[in-house]
C-alpha cells in the first residue's frame, strides 16, 4: 500500500495485478493474478480508504474510468479488493471481488 501512495502522490499511476476468480489463466505470472488494473488516485468515504482505478477491460471509457471502481484498503488483513462498478469484464468474467495480488513498480 506504501508504494501506491508515494506514487499517487508523485502524480505517477500504478498497474496492479488482480485475483477475480479461482485459478488464474495466466500461470506465467503467479497462478493467482487473472487481470490487471491502474489504480490512479486514492480517497477515503464512511467505507475506508480507498484506491480509484481504471479497468482497461471494459470495452467503454466511462465504465473504464468510472468513478465507482473502487478498491478498498483492509488495515486489519492488509488486503486491497473491490469491484469495478460498470465494467464489462467484472460483471461478465469475474467470480468474486477484486483482490490485489500483485504491485507492479513504475519506472
Amino acid at each position: 500500500m506504501w508504494y501506491i501512495l508515494s506514487a499517487l502522490q508523485r502524480g505517477i499511476p500504478v498497474i496492479v495485478g488482480v485475483d477475480d476468480k479461482p485459478g488464474s489463466s495466466n500461470p506465467q505470472t503467479d497462478n493467482t493474478t487473472d487481470h490487471f488494473i491502474v489504480i490512479v488516485g486514492v480517497g477515503s468515504d464512511s467505507n475506508g480508504i480507498y484506491f480509484t482505478f481504471y479497468d482497461n477491460a471494459s470495452g467503454e471509457v466511462s465504465e473504464g474510468t468510472s468513478p465507482t471502481n473502487k478498491l478498498y484498503y483492509n488495515p486489519v488483513t492488509a488486503i486491497i479488493s473491490g469491484k469495478s462498478g460498470a465494467s464489462f469484464y467484472f460483471n461478465n468474467i469475474a467470480t468474486h471481488d477484486y483482490i490485489v495480488t500483485m504491485i507492479r513498480k513504475s519506472k
